[in-house]
């Protein structure tokens, strides 16, 4: 999430509902369904077990985000993949 606020510039709405993926210990890689398919066919090529997840799962994390930006803006993210909100004040 840290990486797609300072790297991509996203809002944190934004960085936290963006798509996810999980290395499993079995060697499956676990992505969202929302990760772009040529990605995805990418992945496979370099001989990668995807695992495509249909909707949002809490199985690939939860994060709640608060930012401050330099001219003291409070801005929050909260994950649809959990129940959770973010408050900033």
């Amino acid at each position: 999430v840290f990486n797609n606020v300072v790297l991509f510039g996203m809002t944190p709405q934004r960085a936290v509902e963006a798509p996810r993926w999980r290395s499993w210990p079995n060697g499956r890689l676990q992505v969202e369904e929302g990760l772009p398919e040529a990605v995805r066919q990418r992945l496979a090529g370099l001989g990668h077990d995807i695992s495509v997840q249909r909707g949002l799962s809490s199985d690939l994390g939860g994060a709640q985000l608060i930012m401050i930006t330099p001219a003291g803006i409070r801005a929050v993210g909260a994950d649809p993949r959990r129940e959770a909100y973010g408050i900033a004040w």
